[in-house]
């Protein structure tokens, strides 16, 4: 099978357990719960699917940030690809991405986003510099994917949220997501399906990941008139 880049992983797992250290920080008091809309593009643009090999990307929303940055509070951003049965709030992450990875089984599937370029899975990656500690970290160089890692079997048809969320420990949130569908396509090469996004898909559609704060702070915005359009199995893709 497709061999995956495994120096990314490594150095994501030591990045990781030093964020694991670090105290709650900049965390107290934070709303982790909020769910935010990642819009897929591919060179900038809006795309609304492709094949195993399509790279994309995931926009995210004004100034998109951890409530702290990893060199002082060791905030650190992951991406994600999980069921759409899956509360987004709740994934429990480590060192190499979602806990625990498996992949194959569309009920137990989690798995991170791979770089086109490098294959590398985008995991434990550090926030922007800040200036002083308590201020929130820039989620930055988010990188172009594909699910080009992937072969045949791996990835079952099926509802997926996929998108980044900032972790602190075991602590998640905000999250960014985007869903999609998979459906099989023999004809499709390296990995045998195709994936479309789902149109309009917002926090209110991701159950109960939207809090009550974020909630109000919607009607607040209707009101207004200022609508807008809007871890731990050992299993990892074979080699």
């Amino acid at each position: 099978m497709r061999r995956l880049s495994r120096t990314g992983a490594v150095l994501a797992a030591v990045v990781a357990a030093v964020g694991l250290w670090g105290g709650p920080g900049g965390a107290q008091g934070v709303d982790v719960d909020q769910v935010g809309e990642a819009v897929v593009t591919a060179a900038g643009q809006r795309i609304d699917g492709g094949g195993s090999a399509t790279p994309f990307s995931l926009r995210l929303p004004g100034r998109a940030e951890c409530p702290g940055d990893t060199a002082f509070e060791y905030w650190i951003v992951h991406s994600f690809m999980v069921p759409s049965s899956v509360d987004v709030t709740e994934i429990e992450f480590s060192g190499l991405g979602p806990d625990p990875l498996a992949f194959g089984d569309p009920a137990t599937f989690r798995q991170p986003l791979y770089e086109e370029e490098t294959t590398g899975s985008w995991v434990a990656v550090a926030t922007g510099a800040v200036e002083r500690k308590g201020e929130p970290g820039p989620i930055i160089n988010v990188p172009t994917f594909s699910f080009g890692v992937f072969e045949p079997g791996m990835v079952p048809p099926g509802d997926y949220h996929i998108g980044l969320a900032c972790v602190l420990g075991r602590k998640v949130g905000p999250v960014w997501s985007a869903d999609i569908t998979i459906t099989a396509d023999p004809q499709d090469e390296p990995g045998g399906f195709r994936w479309t996004v789902v149109p309009d898909s917002t926090e209110a559609d991701r159950g109960s990941s939207a809090t009550p704060v974020v909630a109000a702070f919607g009607a607040a915005v209707l009101a207004a008139g200022l609508v807008k359009h809007r871890r731990r199995a050992t299993t990892t893709p074979r080699e």
